[in-house]
């Protein structure tokens, strides 16, 4: 049917103009709604026989609820004597037809594809993808039986598929030598993973063999469930096994109550009600530009004192990835539902990290995450006021980063005194930990450890060595800190030797009473405090055998501080 024939079919009538076993692309109805039907039949049949009495296409197209959508039934060139008319042949041929009716003014395209006809159209998504992404279409995917991995019946004709010079019949062969089909296979679930195309999908699979089989006392269907629940495996459209029906009936219902048709309506509605709207608002670009501007002149300025903090870092590469994203979208590409999901993760971990930093801040950026998710979020009245466009949060990363390089200074200070005092604290550990461990009563490595610590780089790092390593702890393993998580490893030397005193002059102690002992627990919980700050920046930067040789020390003091709550918990409880 011409783009010419199709102007002069009004409102929704159905129209048969030509036999469906013409090979065409067949209007059964049109209409003016955003949504286009395709029926797609399997090999050795047609339009006309494939669907029933009444067929399966007239059911969808009578159907008031779906008096929106536009219904066509395609016929392709599959018979005995098709001989090299191939599977990518007739995937061409829809291809051609879809232009011509014009498939661009459409935002939804839905194919019900039976057996091979589901090859012909994953062939026409993988090899058409660039062209069906720049129509920006929404692709419904619903097959019927349709062989993905291809049919042990199909392999076993194979002689007959080759004497015949049958191309269609071998590509459904079931084997690992069917390379066109294994690479179909291929090409199709990256496609699905890559979100180059918005595919939605449901599979059917029939229940028993046909006649003929069940005749011969045969008990495999033709398409068998391994092969035809491939693709579509999410909550709510899990593959579904349509109860006895087998590789003919199963496209063949025989009223609108036919569960097939009623699962078909429902993937339908469902596709037509789903929806996308725009996510931003358009980037201001001199906006954008005095944004750039203030963080180039800022980052001289963080260069001179430190590298620039991993949290901030990933702010701009969420903001940077974000704007290439949105730039893609408004030259003329699709949604990509592939970029949005790692747009999401990539704010939401941004979040994660700037937390400590800078919670507001934080905050925004979970928003933003969970947008990308659910851009409904973004209109919420909670949530439509702050400030999660592009540009605002250019802005806050100015001012962030304008905060960071200001404090830098104190800060590399701070991480200085730091070094030092965490210097005093291994020294400690190295001696009370041992000690710390047997008293309760948990398993430590015996033997003397030869692991020393130094200050090199003019103060800007640690360097360990012993155990055959050598490894440093710089001070940009300190700058990202939470600050007052620095300042209390700052602090923490003169604390911990005065607890390491009183650890000690307990322990010695020949007779202990019961205060001795509560005593004991809490000045151990106290330093396992210490030890688990100071230890978890010191293993994190090692690695290999010196961070073993610190994992066990962190391990205890561990311990000590879980029995401290624990005993604090007691003591609660009792004086309650």
């Amino acid at each position: 049917m011409t783009a010419s024939s199709l102007a002069n079919v009004g409102g929704n009538k159905l129209s048969h103009s030509a036999p469906l076993t013409d090979l065409d692309l067949h209007c059964i109805r049109e209409a003016a709604g955003e949504i286009m039907i395709v029926f797609v039949h399997g090999i050795l049949s047609s339009g006309e026989g494939a669907w029933g009495n009444p067929s399966w296409p007239d059911l969808v197209a009578r159907d008031p609820e779906l008096s929106d959508a536009a219904v066509y039934v395609f016929t392709y060139r599959t018979s005995v004597g098709s001989h090299t008319y191939s599977i990518s042949d007739a995937a061409n041929e829809l291809r051609e037809h879809l232009r011509i009716v014009g498939v661009a003014s459409k935002r939804k395209l839905v194919f019900v594809c039976h057996s091979m006809g589901g090859l012909v159209v994953r062939r026409l998504l993988v090899a058409n993808r660039d062209e069906l992404a720049v129509y920006d279409l929404m692709i419904g995917l619903f097959l019927v039986a349709s062989p993905s991995l291809g049919a042990n019946d199909a392999s076993m004709l194979s002689l007959l598929s080759y004497a015949l010079q049958h191309t269609q019949l071998a590509a459904l062969r079931f084997s690992q030598s069917n390379t066109w089909l294994n690479d179909l296979h291929t090409d199709f679930k990256s496609l699905l993973q890559n979100g180059n195309l918005r595919i939605e999908g449901r599979e059917l699979l029939e229940d028993r063999p046909i006649l003929v089989k069940r005749w011969l006392g045969l008990r495999r269907q033709i398409v068998e469930p391994f092969s035809a629940a491939q693709y579509f495996h999410k909550q709510g459209c899990e593959p579904f096994k349509v109860a006895g029906s087998d590789h003919i009936s199963i496209v063949k219902p025989l009223h609108s109550q036919a569960m097939q048709h009623r699962m078909l309506k429902r993937f339908i509605l469902d596709f037509i009600v789903h929806h996308y709207e725009p996510l931003l608002s358009p980037v201001d670009e001199y906006e954008t530009q005095r944004a750039y501007d203030a963080i180039s002149r800022l980052q001289p300025k963080l260069e001179e004192v430190a590298s620039k903090p991993e949290a901030l870092a990933k702010l701009q590469h969420a903001l940077f990835e974000t704007r290439q994203y949105v730039k893609r979208r408004q030259s003329g590409e699709p949604r990509n539902a592939g970029a949005e999901e790692r747009l999401a993760e990539r704010w939401i971990e941004t979040g994660n990290v700037l937390f400590k930093f800078d919670s507001d801040l934080a905050s925004l950026c979970w928003v933003k995450g969970h947008g990308w998710a659910d851009d409904s979020l973004w209109n919420d009245p909670r949530f439509r006021e702050l400030p999660v466009q592009l540009d605002d949060m250019l802005h806050r990363l100015h001012l962030a980063m304008q905060k960071q390089a200001d404090a830098m200074p104190a800060t590399l200070s701070e991480a200085r005194r730091a070094f030092s005092s965490v210097q005093g604290v291994l020294n400690i550990s190295e001696r009370v930990v041992p000690t710390m461990a047997q008293e309760l009563k948990q398993p430590f490595p015996s033997g003397v450890h030869s692991v020393t610590h130094r200050l090199v780089d003019g103060g800007d790092a640690v360097e360990f060595s012993g155990l055959n390593q050598v490894a440093k702890v710089t001070v940009e393993d300190f700058v990202k800190l939470a600050a007052d998580e620095r300042r209390m490893i700052a602090a923490s030397e003169e604390g911990m030797n005065k607890l390491k005193a009183d650890f000690e002059n307990i322990v010695s102690k020949g007779r202990r009473s019961e205060q001795d002992e509560a005593d004991l627990i809490e000045i151990a919980g106290q330093m396992g405090t210490v030890l688990k700050l100071v230890l978890g920046v010191i293993e994190t930067a090692l690695g290999g055998s010196l961070q073993d040789h610190y994992a066990a020390q962190r391990r205890i003091a561990e311990f000590a501080v879980e029995r401290h709550t624990k005993a604090q918990g007691r003591s609660t409880g009792a004086s309650t």
